[in-house]
């Protein structure tokens, strides 16, 4: 990697190097002093020229340059350190090579400054390694590192691209509080890490986290890949991930802390395992992927804010809590499996929710749940109690094919509208008590309305909830119009081979049935009709005597005519033959319209209209008997 630099091209004495170091941090930083003066006269004469290798590090582009690396550098490769090293305070102007150096106990790097690339390639650090406030200004690498006592890196800042690649830290801990650091830590190992207020931009990819490895409070300034990662105690509490951040196939050991995290940009954690389970709670995510993941212990989620999240195909072996959370998105749950417990109480979904063929092997709560758009249940399956109490589906929802075997509560739902329980099973059929049905009548007719409401009927017929099962007819009454009942013919059918008018009788007749008793519930309407039916004829009998001439002198016997006009109507309106004896019937007519009481007028008119009015009379009757039928169940 280095031969371009500081192989044989540029001939650093490595004598010389350590020679320097001998002398104290004075000399060495003297030395390092007169470097850079050199350097700056370069970059006044626009002399400094940079570019880099295919490895990203920087070399020379003119001879100038190539002359200060070759001067600047320090080379202390496969050198041992038998005692302490202290090289705390060390200015390094150029590049620096420890490449396969041996630190035997103590290597003291804190307040050091690298300008440019330093190399800890194949370093061994027997004793603890110091790199306290350390600053790198240029490249670094520790590839294959081997940290076997405490590593301390508190406060040091990298602020060019660090690789950890192979890095072993195998004995001790590992401190990064507040460092800032952008870097690849692929295949390295660590024991006891804390990160602590870092602020990072680094790639964790197949890295082993031995002990615990502490984020809490670290800011991941650009996109972060925990890619295989492998971790026995995980703690991003109140970690801030600004852009992209993959979590791919990482395992979690134990329980894994994403306490009040933030994720400004979308995290991937598909295929990830928490075997201990999971605390994302607070946190606020972007957009979540958890396909395939395995939680295998209690798993957090209450109060998380986030945007589009999926757990398709997820498996949660215990408890599940997503108590008062906020899905701003789309929410999957597709093929998801709840071995325990499962709580979405006062959670909202304010998109489309998905749970098509998921599993609850136990309890699972729904209670006050508000569900913004569309909620899928099609084909899952609930081994447990279920309960959706209190909870508002504010659009579509689709229970259809799902099994429950136990409980099923549905108490005080909203549902703006009909819900889709087509061929839903269930152990015993679940009662929608003080559940509301808000359908708008100003919404588009819908095809499939109709047989959602023949499914709920079925439900409250199994359920012996004769209200609803009333309810739930008059509303497939009412879907039906203008989807398979037309208000007027359609001419355009006759020319297609189709019914000119169809399901046009069922309009009206649905129509009328609606308007004069509530599809059968109504006991005020039949009987509020039946009496002003009565009222109007009554009017009408008596009114018609004023227009036959000559009806007093026919008149027989003394007789008060409204009277007569009021037995007249309540006879053709009760429809009861037999009311009274016929002879009343006759003296009304007579007391009316003139005659005798044996041979009374009948105007045609009057005779027609009491035809009418019992053949109406006969069906409001019949309505008003329904009503009380339905109102007090009577078979």
């Amino acid at each position: 990697m280095w031969s371009s630099v500081l192989g044989e091209k540029t001939k650093v004495d490595k004598s010389e190097s350590y020679g320097l170091f001998g002398k104290g941090r004075d000399e060495w930083n003297n030395w390092a002093q007169r470097c850079l003066s050199d350097r700056a006269e370069l970059e006044a004469k626009e002399e400094w020229r940079l570019n880099s290798d295919q490895d990203g590090i920087p070399v020379g582009a003119n001879q100038a340059t190539i002359d200060w690396l070759s001067c600047a550098s320090a080379d202390f490769s496969n050198h041992s350190f038998g005692s302490n090293a202290d090289l705390s305070g060390f200015i390094f102007p150029g590049p620096v090579i420890f490449r396969e150096v041996a630190f035997h106990r103590n290597a003291n790097f804190e307040l050091a400054l690298f300008h440019h690339f330093a190399s800890f390639e194949s370093v061994t650090f027997s004793g603890p390694a110091h790199f306290q406030r350390t600053v790198f200004a240029g490249g670094s690498s520790f590839r294959r590192a081997l940290f076997q006592e405490d590593a301390h890196f508190t406060h040091s800042q990298f602020l060019q691209h660090v690789n950890f690649e192979d890095a072993q830290f195998s004995g001790g801990q590992s401190f990064f509080d507040q460092a800032r650091i952008k870097g690849t830590f692929q295949n390295a190992s660590f024991g006891m890490v804390t990160f602590d207020s870092s602020i990072l931009s680094c790639r964790f990819n197949s890295v082993t986290f031995g002990g615990v490895s502490d984020f809490s409070q670290t800011l991941f300034e650009d996109a972060t890949s925990f890619l295989r990662a492998r971790f026995v105690q995980a703690i991003f509490a109140g970690a801030e991930f600004k852009q992209l951040s993959w979590f791919i196939g990482a395992v979690f050991e134990y329980n894994a802390s994403f306490f009040n995290t933030r994720f400004h940009q979308a995290v991937a954690f598909q295929h990830s395992k928490f075997e201990s389970g999971a605390s994302f709670t607070g946190s606020q995510i972007a957009d979540a992927e958890f396909f395939d993941c395995k939680f295998g212990d209690r798993s957090d989620f209450t109060h998380i804010q986030c945007g589009l999240i999926s757990f398709e195909r997820t498996k949660f072996a215990s408890d599940v809590a997503f108590h008062g959370s906020s899905f701003k998105k789309d929410a999957k749950f597709r093929d998801a499996l709840f071995s325990g417990d499962a709580s979405f109480a006062k959670a909202r979904f304010e998109q489309d929710v998905v749970f098509n063929s998921a599993l609850f092997k136990r309890l699972v709560e729904f209670d006050d749940v508000k569900f913004g758009g569309m909620s899928n249940f099609s084909q899952a399956t609930f081994d447990g109690s279920t309960s959706f109490n209190k909870a508002t589906f504010c659009r579509d929802v689709a229970f259809v094919g799902i099994r429950a075997q136990s409980l099923f509560a549905l108490s005080q739902v909203t549902f703006h509208l009909p819900p889709d329980f087509r061929q839903a099973h269930f152990s015993e059929a679940p009662s929608f008590d003080e559940s509301q049905f808000c359908v708008s009548v100003s919404r588009e007719p819908t095809i499939e309305f109709p047989a959602r409401w023949r499914a709920l009927k079925r439900l409250a017929i199994q359920a012996h909830d004769h209200e609803r099962e009333l309810e739930f007819f008059a509303q497939e009454i009412k879907s039906l119009r203008n989807v398979e009942d037309f208000q007027f013919p359609i001419w355009n059918n006759y020319s297609r081979g189709k019914p000119l008018w169809p399901g046009g009788v069922r309009y009206w007749m649905g129509l009328l049935y609606e308007q004069t008793s509530d599809f059968g519930r109504s006991v005020l309407g039949p009987l509020v009709g039946l009496v002003l039916l009565m009222i109007a004829c009554t009017c009408f009998y008596f009114s018609y005597q004023f227009n036959i001439e000559g009806i007093q002198q026919d008149r027989g016997g003394s007789c008060t005519q409204i009277f007569a006009a009021m037995f007249l109507a309540v006879h053709n309106g009760l429809v009861v033959t037999g009311l009274g004896r016929s002879n009343k019937l006759e003296q009304s007519y007579s007391c009316l319209y003139g005659g005798t009481p044996s041979m009374p007028n009948m105007p045609d008119v009057i005779v027609l209209v009491g035809i009418f009015q019992t053949l109406l009379s006969a069906v409001l009757i019949f309505l008003l008997l329904l009503a009380i039928r339905n109102k007090f169940r009577i078979k």
